[in-house]
């Protein structure tokens, strides 16, 4: 059998410098049907995955995404929220649904940033799913618990937490704070105590006696 019958759609012959290229969803919960083997096999199949770096870098910090969000998918134990595998009954976290999470968010801290948890963790659940959701909650309670708002005007004292998670939720507040009052000169000098702050706290001393 002659394989030009091969690079023909309705009897237009296609030139041999021409290659399709095809994108799409390939599993059956995304409704894909499963190809013939003799076309699959003569084809390339890549399969291609969001790079949370690249994403952060191109499209969440231009499309102003909420930095809580990307302060808790910069984490290299949360990271595994960024894409997580599909689902058909529920939910699940991918970078479209964390994009819409986002928008919610925003809506929800308002002006004075204020938002029940129990109303967050609903939104987290229909959009990035339960386990996503639960514990993007309980870091976000941990994140704004942290009153950074009331260190940086003197309000109250550098409290830093004893574990290693709490200690990088405090930080990356007290960097956000920061943010916010980027006129304001003493803030840099609030932020430098916090980081003085933190690395005593981890600071092991030997007795050389």
């Amino acid at each position: 059998v002659s394989q030009s019958r091969y690079r023909c759609i309705h009897g237009y012959r296609i030139p041999d410098n021409v290659a399709f290229i095809l994108a799409g969803n390939s599993s059956s919960k995304a409704g894909s049907k499963v190809g013939n083997s003799a076309i699959i096999n003569r084809c390339a199949i890549n399969p291609v995955m969001m790079d949370f770096d690249y994403w952060k870098k191109n499209f969440a910090i231009s499309h102003k995404l909420n930095p809580k969000i990307l302060s808790f998918l910069s984490n290299e134990k949360n990271k595994k929220y960024f894409h997580m595998d599909e689902m058909v009954n529920s939910a699940w976290a991918r970078p479209r649904s964390w994009t819409r999470m986002s928008g919610i968010l925003n809506v929800l801290e308002g002006d004075d940033k204020n938002i029940n948890y129990s109303d967050l963790l609903y939104y987290c659940e229909g959009h990035i799913g339960g386990e996503a959701g639960t514990e993007f909650t309980s870091y976000y309670k941990l994140y704004r618990e942290t009153e950074m708002d009331k260190v940086f005007d003197g309000k109250k004292e550098i409290e830093i937490p004893d574990d290693m998670t709490g200690q990088y939720i405090y930080m990356l507040s007290a960097v956000e704070e920061l943010g916010y009052r980027l006129n304001d000169e003493e803030a840099f000098g609030m932020l430098a105590k916090i980081s003085i702050a933190i690395a005593e706290k981890n600071v092991t001393y030997r007795d050389w006696e």
